[in-house]
């Protein structure tokens, strides 16, 4: 079973790197007991394994000394519990590094880095809020040339470890059999104990032996770099082992009270309220231990976005979906729904509840089935015209981001691809209530047109056309119709907008998430909106900070020339605004059934790379494609989950597109047959589907096994497995093997030769002389004919498995 640690982490050379790069390696079973599990045995094993939850907790000093601006922004308080990840690899040796200053040379400003951390130091664009220099960056790369040479000699068994004693910043690591040790920045001299001042009491750490050394140091030269100078640099943690842990999401919950000196790990335990500080991390991030089998399910949904079901028919897929789709939605009614033992009916009435929200939808993929049934396609209105519709996936993904809002106050803008906008919420200090509606409800709106509702106008001559006919206001229709126009088709999604205050000042600044909504009754003047993400709303900002030359005009809507900008200048005021954060992320499901009956290109087109979870929105590397028919900017959201079905006796796994497999994880779904009941009415069902399993395995393969769910039933009996065979496994069989009868009947068992009942088969010869009286038939050989038994009887179902082994 998963287990959940907690790292306590107040060292910010390491936390802000291993947090930047999306991975965290920590020294392995270090967990201090407390007082409760002290009293246990069945803590004696405390030690980290893949699979385990970490929640990572920084201390002030983190918070006081953390140079990244993001970080900086959503670290306010300590300690403070930060990201949540998943222990992804165990190294059963003692870990090694380098002491990487970035410049600063002395000891106390220096940390040490794992080797196998380095190559994704070397991507990052910054450490500790400075840039890599040249020199830093040739040090790293002959860091990383010394990390190969070390992995290289541990892979051929030439690395042994000895105690190592740090005092005062200086290493000392015992000779082997005996009772001195020699400094690593000095190994020609042997010191005693006495001498360097160290004993076996002191706190020790494991580092390479004196002729570890030494070799690593020939190998270093025999690559051309400084050994002598690298291995001075050579450093370790305390620990025998360590891992590996890669960061899943964020948290940044403030925690009551103080970290403990000299705790790096703990255990959380649900019985366990002996320290404080555990109680509330436990109250914090919701942990639910009633149910310690099911503690990761509760504790954190690690599930993947994309993931396909697949196997032969009746092993379960649709019932599985069900439960997954619900553990996405609401992973605490699926706790519950789990706990009480709750039967088919109760899982398929929560299901049902949340298809009718919408937060779950169904589609089946067909050969028709096609981009425009799935994305968008053209449609005829009641006009006879031909408008853009929506399909399924572009319906549910505006759901899913409509439904949360949420936004990264860590968004950089792309220069080359970013149209950016001056926008007026209202007049400055008369339509307050205008610009706080919009803040508050994440919006932008303009007041041209009043009351008409543009909706339907899909070009600028649509909306020409409606202002002519209808628009009575007191503003030129001239200028209705282009800032109508601006607002609802040449700002796109994931433009920014600056939000003006008078001429002079900047008071937020936000990125485009929606297309134009009409809403009727919002308490405020204004009928025209856009979604946007907030990504500043502070204090006023003075336009020069932002504005090249000049001011904001009193137009209300215009594009800003982007050599009119200090970019660099936006970006930062973008990047270390504070955002509140969403209490609970609202997901959503699409199930797609029969996957792999419908052709993947033809389905998704471009928008395949776009479900990919790093291309979401919000992502690092988030992707916005423009829709072929509607023309808007579309991406995926990241509370969006894909779940596929696939029945592997349609299509093997092997043959479907290779795009999809890639963005895919597939779950197999196998026949188990240990679910079956081994008496009814004397008929060990177990052992009859797995002997036709293993048949059907054998002269076919395992894609075309009998799944075990067309045998789970109310009330199972021997007339109801009869009545199973004939009208579900029988009927598969034909169409696997193509009407080869001979091999049905070794699946079933054989077959009568007479009206016996015993089988589900009978078999009989045809002579040619029987049927073709008079005529010449001497050429024609006897054949073999085939017919389903009409009733067969209990010894028809025993008669598959009997003689066979358990």
């Amino acid at each position: 079973m998963e287990r959940v640690f907690s790292f306590f982490s107040n060292t910010i050379e390491e936390f802000e790197a291993f947090i930047r790069a999306g991975t965290f390696y920590w020294p392995r079973a270090l967990a201090k007991k407390t007082k409760y599990q002290q009293k246990g045995n069945e803590y004696e094993q405390m030690e980290e394994n893949i699979g385990d939850a970490v929640y990572i907790v920084v201390g002030t000093k983190v918070k006081n000394d953390i140079k990244d601006p993001i970080l900086k922004g959503k670290i306010t308080r300590a300690p403070m519990i930060t990201h949540k990840g998943i222990v992804k690899d165990v190294y059963n040796r003692p870990v090694m590094g380098y002491r990487y200053t970035h410049g600063r040379n002395t000891m106390d400003k220096s940390f040490m880095l794992p080797f196998e951390f380095l190559k994704e130091m070397k991507q990052l664009d910054t450490y500790m809020g400075k840039e890599f220099s040249t020199e830093n960056k040739i040090e790293l790369e002959q860091a990383i040339e010394m990390g190969k040479i070390i992995k290289r000699l541990l892979d051929h068994d030439e690395i042994h470890f000895q105690r190592a004693f740090i005092k005062k910043g200086t290493i000392f690591i015992k000779n082997d059999n005996s009772e001195s040790v020699f400094r690593l920045d000095n190994m020609s001299v042997d010191l005693s104990y006495k001498e360097a001042g160290v004993s076996e009491r002191l706190t020790y750490r494991e580092m390479p032996s004196k002729q570890s050394v030494h070799k690593i140091v020939e190998e270093c030269n025999k690559a051309g770099l400084n050994g002598k100078k690298l291995i001075e640099n050579l450093r370790t943690w305390r620990a025998k082992e360590f891992v590996k842990v890669e960061i899943e999401e964020e948290i940044f919950q403030e925690l009551d009270g103080k970290l403990q000196e000299g705790v790096s790990t703990r255990l959380i335990e649900k019985e366990d309220n002996s320290d404080s500080l555990l109680t509330d991390i436990k109250k914090k991030i919701g942990f639910d231990f009633n149910n310690t089998e099911n503690q990761k399910d509760v504790v954190h949904m690690n599930l993947p976005k994309n993931q396909i079901l697949y196997g032969p028919p009746g092993t379960g897929k649709t019932y599985s979906v069900v439960r997954k789709a619900l553990e996405i939605v609401d992973p605490e009614l699926h706790q519950q729904l789990i706990e009480n033992n709750a039967d088919r009916k109760e899982w398929m009435d929560a299901y049902q509840r949340y298809t009718e929200e919408k937060q779950i939808q169904f589609c089946t993929f067909h050969q028709s089935y096609s981009y425009e049934d799935f994305v968008e396609g053209l449609r005829s209105d009641a006009e006879g015209n031909f408008r853009p519709t929506n399909g399924i996936f572009l319906d549910i993904c505006k759901e899913a981001m409509d439904s949360n809002k949420i936004i990264n106050p860590a968004y950089e803008f792309d220069e080359e691809e970013t149209n950016f906008y001056k926008m007026s919420l209202g007049k400055k200090d008369i339509d307050t209530d205008i610009y706080k509606y919009c803040i508050e409800n994440k919006l932008v709106s303009i007041g041209f047109g009043d009351n008409l509702n543009f909706s339907k106008c899909n070009t600028k001559d649509d909306i020409k056309e409606l202002v002519e006919k209808d628009y009575k206001g007191k503003d030129k229709k001239s200028t209705v119709l282009n800032n109508i126009n601006r607002f609802k088709h040449s700002v796109e999604i994931g433009d920014i907008v600056v939000i003006s205050y008078g001429n002079s000042y900047i008071r937020a600044v936000g990125r485009i998430t929606g297309e134009y909504e009409y809403k009727e009754n919002t308490g405020i003047r204004y009928h025209h909106f856009r979604s946007v993400e907030w990504l500043y709303k502070g204090k006023l900002v003075p336009v020069e900070e932002i504005l090249i030359n000049g001011e904001f005009t009193m137009q209300s809507l215009y594009n800003v020339r982007k050599e009119n900008l200090n970019l660099e200048a936006l970006q930062e005021l973008i990047s270390t605004v504070e955002i509140a954060q969403e209490t609970k992320m609202k997901n959503y499901v699409l199930i797609m059934d029969e996957i792999n009956r419908g052709n993947i290109s033809r389905i998704f087109g471009e928008l395949i790379t776009l479900i990919e979870d790093d291309k979401r929105i919000g992502r690092k590397n988030e992707i916005f494609v423009k829709l072929p028919y509607s023309r808007k900017k579309f991406g995926v959201p990241s509370n969006l989950y894909l779940i596929g079905t696939m029945n592997t006796a349609d299509r093997s796994i092997t043959l479907m597109d290779t795009a999809l497999r890639r963005r895919f994880e597939f779950i197999e779904m196998v026949p188990n047959v240990s679910l079956l009941p081994e008496d009814i009415d004397g008929i060990n069902v177990k052992k009859l589907v797995y002997t036709i399993n293993q048949r059907i395995e054998y002269l076919y393969d395992r894609d075309h096994t009998i799944g075990h769910a067309f045998f789970l039933c109310d009330d199972l009996s021997e007339r109801k497995l009869i009545n199973i065979m004939k009208k579900k496994v029988i009927p598969l069989l034909q169409e696997y093997f193509y009407d080869d009868w001979e091999k049905i009947e070794m699946i079933l068992g054989g077959a009568a030769s007479d009206d016996s009942s015993s089988y589900f088969l009978k078999k009989e010869k045809i002579k040619p002389a029987d049927i073709f009286i008079g005529v010449n038939n001497h050429y024609l050989e006897e054949q073999v004919k085939y017919s389903i038994v009409s009733q067969p009887n209990k010894q028809a179902l025993m008669n598959i498995y009997k003689g066979q082994n358990s």
